[in-house]
């Protein structure tokens, strides 16, 4: 952890832990501009590892960052996109100032976003100052990936 003292936290992720009978949160993945730190609590022991692979436990082991539908809904300034992952999760994608986020929230309905549902993914500021940004781009520096059958599309 010594390597990350000073670095602003990136993001703060769950980790979810499926084996057919249970499912429920086992980790948090800590992001940095350095790199990642993951906490692991299964059968009340702690692990921290510097996201390393965790032996037969990973096969387990889920995070919902594969997307599976993206809108733009501003080419302009900021940048922007409703996006849904693999598991039905809403996300608002967006850029503005060199400044990239990440929002989770119940649906595209903003009416729906102030509910202890909705959360901070991701943020992170490039220093530029900038307002446009690719999907590629944006989906490298959040940590999001989209599937191969994905819909992209322009709002």
């Amino acid at each position: 952890m010594t390597g990350f003292i000073g670095e602003p936290v990136r993001s703060v992720r769950e980790i979810g832990y499926r084996d057919g009978r249970v499912d429920f949160v086992a980790e948090l993945t800590l992001q940095f501009p350095g790199g990642s730190i993951r906490l692991l609590a299964l059968d009340d022991e702690l692990a921290l590892d510097d996201d390393q692979h965790l032996g037969p436990v990973e096969a387990h082991l889920h995070e919902d960052v594969v997307l599976a539908r993206v809108v733009r809904t501003s080419g302009g300034f900021p940048s922007q996109w409703d996006a849904w992952t693999t598991g039905g999760q809403y996300l608002y994608l967006r850029y503005r100032h060199g400044e990239g986020t990440v929002e989770q929230h119940p649906s595209e309905d903003t009416d729906t976003w102030d509910g202890k549902e909705s959360r901070l993914w991701t943020r992170w500021d490039d220093g530029t100052g900038g307002g446009r940004i690719g999907l590629t781009e944006f989906l490298a520096l959040a940590g999001l990936r989209t599937a191969s059958a994905a819909e992209i599309s322009c709002g």
